[in-house]
């Protein structure tokens, strides 16, 4: 039983990289084409201090696209209040 062995890695980082960019390619063309995507932000990108990562695919920024995540979030959580409140009256 050894403890601090290396993971065995079932593909290899040639077949993790091709996987990777045809996901990329396939979100930028879902983009083009319904203008909804997955967003992906780059490793490096998002663990740099002092630098807001963009989406590879559209271009958003990481804080824009927190922002807009809290504000859906919030929308729905107002509406949900204002629903219970008209079934109150």
């Amino acid at each position: 039983m050894q403890i601090f062995r290396k993971p065995n890695l079932e593909t290899t980082s040639i077949v993790q990289f091709i996987d990777q960019k045809t996901r990329l390619l396939k979100a930028k063309f879902d983009h083009v084409k319904n203008g909804e995507h997955v967003h992906y932000f780059s490793k490096r990108e998002v663990n740099t201090e002092g630098l807001d990562p963009h989406c590879k695919v559209c271009g958003m920024q990481l804080s824009e696209l927190s922002l807009e995540r809290k504000l859906e979030a919030a929308t729905v959580r107002f509406k949900a209040a204002q629903a219970a409140i008209q079934d109150r009256l």
